[in-house]
């Protein structure tokens, strides 16, 4: 109690406010802070100023309070809380006329990470033994409103105390009790940890509410404290337990740690540095799978045991659908359960994890390199740039870092030099007539020099090149053409080339740039319809009935299809339309209607 309330109390006063209000030559509105009503006791009493100053705690506001020096939350701490044996032994000690006064209150009794007299052995009291009310510290010491001067006396275990001994020890109110760990940290900090430690390893939440129980709140907190002073291999012991317990409960991979890990993830003390960095690698550990024989949420996983595809996925970190696409990729003949749950063993989830690491999304891949999408569709073509998983529309691709680092490497290797003069990739590939990927395909492959690089951009698209090398563009690229301009310089449809590529029957190395002299070889063969009415005299107009004379005529087509050009063989086309290239040539008279083609006077 402070000094103040023993005054009032001695002098047969009601409060402290009394007490204030009798004394002469004092106004009441000058005592209103602290600092102004230790000056005023000290002069009542005869004490020291900084005496009653380290006995009194401080509330700094209404959730904080500090003693010793130290702000602690008062979260959860009621006013008033007491020892009773501490109690019993001053009225034993103290002689006095008024037994209200034989009994004093110890200041670190209202911190609220001590909840236990460590001298005694007993839990600190806050409510009345009679009515249940909490005890209220602007009356007597040990007595209540209701009168009852009754506590509770509830023994604690040596063990359960060992925590507030050394905390009373680190504030100067007991004998300093040493912990290699703890000693670095701030009380609060090092109370609060120990805390959520010991409710983690007893699997009881002991939180820090007013509801809460003194004695398993303490005991809690003195299991923190001696897990963290056995050592890093008691810590480790501990945090197994506590995985494998919560995935003995369903939960694989709900490692919390019972907040712990929260805890020292948002708290930046340094000196939880080496506890977290442990609690850190801990849970890194118990994500993954590594040697003969790993751990699996802290349980052990040994080979020939499968696991499904939901927690394989956790494990890799990926998404299932994506997990299952990697697996398809690494293995062809992979295929999911179509009931059930899909099992992987172990060697499948390593070769998917080590798939995961070793690549990079394409999006990622883009702000590395400089690329767009083109351009890394015709890197991959060429091989240039191998992918695990190509990107398609609306996903992405899964590209190997290895190639991406590769690349960036050769493009970091270019000198950097001013801009004065210099062309960017756009207008170079511009100027010479081509496409920026084949640009790119020409750096990559060492057929084309850069002259230096920008450098605040980074890629490709940081590059520079000469303008007077641009005209000799198309012969370093080995005569390609952009896969769109061939179809518009030979009036063919794009999808044409693509078609004749992927029949094999137009050779090319990309689908975006197609070799000129295969595009000579392949039209020396084949021919069109297009270029078939340019044979005739009197062709029919419309691209129907061209098509179906060709087809009476000349057969089938070799390429045919929605949106692509039909092309005929040219000597047996040349050979069988020779009757017709004469002039006024009659079409009748090879067996046409007027419902296979609409009449025309050319006809």
């Amino acid at each position: 109690m402070s000094v103040l309330v023993r005054l009032s109390l001695a002098n047969g006063m009601r409060d402290v406010g009394h007490l204030l209000r009798s004394t002469p030559h004092l106004r009441i509105k000058q005592v209103l802070n602290r600092e102004t009503r230790i000056e005023v006791a000290a002069r009542l009493s005869g004490f020291d100023a900084s005496g009653i100053d380290a006995a009194t705690p401080t509330r700094m506001t209404g959730g904080q309070m500090s003693v010793a020096g130290v702000a602690f939350s008062r979260r959860g701490t009621l006013p008033g809380r007491t020892c009773p044996a501490c109690i019993g032994k001053d009225l034993q000690a103290f002689s006095s006329e008024r037994i209200d006064l034989r009994a004093y209150r110890r200041g670190w009794w209202q911190v609220p990470s001590i909840s236990t007299c460590p001298t005694h052995g007993v839990g600190l009291v806050a409510a009345c033994g009679g009515c249940g009310h909490a005890l209220d510290e602007r009356v007597p010491v040990g007595r209540c409103r209701c009168g009852a001067a009754r506590l509770p006396d509830t023994a604690v275990a040596r063990d359960a105390c060992r925590h507030d001994a050394w905390l009373l020890g680190r504030l100067g109110f007991a004998p300093v009790i040493v912990h290699r760990q703890l000693d670095a940290m701030p009380p609060d900090v090092a109370a609060e940890l120990c805390r959520i430690l010991g409710s983690s390893a007893m699997d009881e939440r002991a939180g820090s509410g007013r509801q809460t129980d003194a004695a398993r709140l303490a005991e809690a907190r003195s299991l923190g404290w001696r897990i963290l002073l056995a050592g890093d291999a008691e810590l480790e012991r501990v945090l197994d337990e506590i995985v494998v317990r919560n995935r003995s409960r369903g939960s694989v991979c709900n490692t919390g740690y019972g907040g712990l890990h929260r805890f020292l993830t948002l708290n930046t003390d340094p000196a939880l540095e080496p506890v977290r960095d442990q609690v850190l690698a801990h849970a890194r550990s118990n994500v993954g799978l590594s040697g003969a024989r790993a751990r699996l949420f802290g349980r052990a996983v040994v080979d020939g045991e499968r696991l499904s595809l939901t927690q394989a996925a956790k494990i890799v970190g990926v998404a299932e659908s994506l997990l299952a696409n990697i697996l398809v990729a690494l293995d062809p003949d992979f295929q999911l359960a179509p009931s059930g749950p899909t099992l992987l063993d172990r060697v499948q989830l390593l070769g998917a994890k080590d798939a995961v690491q070793g690549t990079m999304r394409s999006t990622e891949m883009k702000a590395v390199l400089g690329f767009d999408r083109h351009m890394m569709g015709l890197a991959i073509e060429r091989g240039s740039l191998r992918c695990l998983i190509p990107p398609a529309p609306g996903h992405f691709g899964l590209v190997w870092r290895n190639d991406v680092g590769r690349i960036a490497r050769l493009f970091d290797r270019v000198p950097v030099v001013p801009t004065a003069g210099l062309l960017a990739p756009a207008p170079f590939a511009k100027a010479g007539g081509v496409a920026g990927a084949e640009v790119m395909v020409g750096v990559v492959e060492g057929r084309l020099l850069p002259a230096g690089r920008r450098q605040d951009v980074a890629g490709f698209q940081g590059l520079l090149f000469d303008p007077a090398s641009a005209s000799e563009l198309w012969p370093v690229l080995r005569g390609e053409m952009p896969r769109r301009r061939l179809a518009e310089a030979l009036g063919w449809m794009p999808q044409t080339i693509s078609e004749l590529q992927r029949r094999r029957l137009l050779k090319a190395e990309g689908f975006e740039a197609v070799r000129m002299d295969a595009v000579k070889s392949f039209r020396s063969r084949y021919a069109s319809a297009e270029e078939a009415r340019g044979w005739l005299e009197s062709p029919p107009r419309g691209t129907g009935p061209m098509h179906a004379l060709l087809r009476a005529v000349c057969g089938q087509p070799v390429v045919t299809g929605k949106g692509v050009t039909a092309f005929w063989p040219r000597f047996s086309m040349a050979a069988k339309l020779r009757p017709l290239m004469r002039a006024g040539a009659n079409i009748h008279a090879i067996g046409f209607g007027s419902r296979d083609y609409p009449r025309n006077r050319h006809s």
